[in-house]
């Protein structure tokens, strides 16, 4: 496998125990990966299991459920992803693979330049995702040292069977154990997430080289055509095995964004605490950077896959033979029809539906804020020699 492609985001997937090390190629160092692997799987299957025992066995209020719900739908998001790509691994690295395989492979300077381009651009795009939502993670955590640390409460609402309240090494050990398990689902959320988008780009990458080899192509070279139609098809077939590969997760991502969301803003009506606004203000942040980022790779992709038409157009078509021209018209008739990525063959990733999901959280928002005015008017109105035309909202 070439290991200069995606290669920020396959460091990201090392450490989550998906992608082992390519100079691990003895016995030994494959036995300890995988069972660095395994760990990383307990981990979040016993948090998942502590989290939801906490929703079945102590929550009874609806804010005890607010508290636990985010961070639930968070760690099933993460082992569900991480779960996805152990079980499509292959796939995904014949995926990587086929990126150097004709007729994908850039095949002169000029396309090596693209496709250096692009791999720089995925690097940067992936650092700048990392980074938020892992300070987000970091801050709640930062936070939790001056709030629960003191008073020896976990920052995570969970269901364990044992006090750890116990003693002071216990209550220590369980919450290292609950910010290792916060680092991993992080981690593997961003891991799988830039390697989704991570290919995306690519996709957009291919449709640059094939740009490119429409605008040199040169009077009768019919064969040259061919390959450029052979390309144009391929692209086609590689971004359908990346979307179907990937919507499960891509589902997932946008039902626990979504939800999150959601929450946050319930909890945002509940809370009074700063501390406790500004963690949950960085949590609902990142769920809306989680979808903007789907959604804007799906939406950029979507729209150079019919520029090939315009391209074709502005070449030198005219000097073709007629076989060529031919040729080049399918190209332009299967390009009428964009690449249109869709979450569970339902929801479709691009700005449109990102647009929608902020629209709705907002008519949630502002029904959640009428709701309330109305009810404390109408609490008020009871009350004996109160003015509500003097109460300002």
């Amino acid at each position: 496998m070439h290991v200069h492609t995606l290669k920020w985001t396959l460091k990201v997937l090392t450490f989550c125990g998906y992608f082992r090390p390519v100079s691990w190629t003895s016995p030994r160092r494959k036995f300890l990966y995988n069972v660095y692997t395994i760990f990383v799987v307990i981990i979040l299957i016993i948090s998942i299991i502590s989290q939801l025992l906490d929703i079945v066995l102590n929550v009874e209020t609806q804010e005890e459920l607010s508290d636990n719900f985010c961070i639930t739908f968070c760690t099933l998001n993460s082992l569900g992803k991480l779960s996805s790509l152990l079980l499509g691994r292959k796939m995904i690295l014949n995926l990587i693979d086929m990126l150097q395989s004709d007729p994908l492979r850039p095949l002169n300077k000029e396309e090596m330049e693209i496709r250096s381009r692009h791999d720089r651009i995925i690097e940067k795009l992936s650092i700048a995702y990392t980074i938020p939502i892992e300070l987000s993670a970091v801050f709640i955590w930062i936070a939790s040292i001056f709030t629960s640390f003191k008073i020896n409460k976990l920052p995570l609402r969970v269901w364990l069977p044992f006090d750890y309240k116990s003693t002071l090494f216990v209550f220590v050990l369980t919450y290292v154990y609950q910010f290792l398990s916060t680092v991993f689902i992080t981690i593997v959320i961003v891991g799988s997430d830039n390697l989704f988008n991570g290919l995306l780009i690519h996709v957009y990458c291919q449709f640059e080289i094939l740009q490119h080899r429409l605008s040199n192509i040169k009077t009768d070279q019919e064969y040259t055509v061919k390959q450029c139609a052979y390309h144009h098809n391929r692209i086609y077939k590689f971004a359908e095995v990346v979307n179907k590969k990937f919507s499960i997760m891509t589902s997932m991502q946008f039902l626990v964004s979504t939800m999150t969301i959601c929450f946050s803003l319930y909890r945002l009506t509940q809370i009074t605490l700063y501390s406790q606004i500004l963690s949950v203000i960085l949590f609902m942040f990142a769920a809306f950077i989680q979808i903007f980022y789907f959604c804007w790779h799906g939406n950029e992709t979507k729209l150079k896959s019919l520029e090939i038409s315009n391209t074709i157009f502005a070449s030198n078509w005219m000097s073709l033979n007629e076989s060529s021209k031919k040729i080049l018209l399918t190209i332009m008739l299967r390009s009428m029809k964009p690449i249109d990525l869709s979450s569970a063959i339902i929801f479709p990733i691009n700005l449109e539906s990102f647009k929608s999901v902020c629209i709705k959280q907002y008519d949630f928002l502002s029904m959640h804020t009428l709701c309330t005015k109305h009810q404390i008017i109408i609490q008020l109105e009871f009350i004996p020699n109160c003015n509500t035309l003097a109460i300002h909202f």
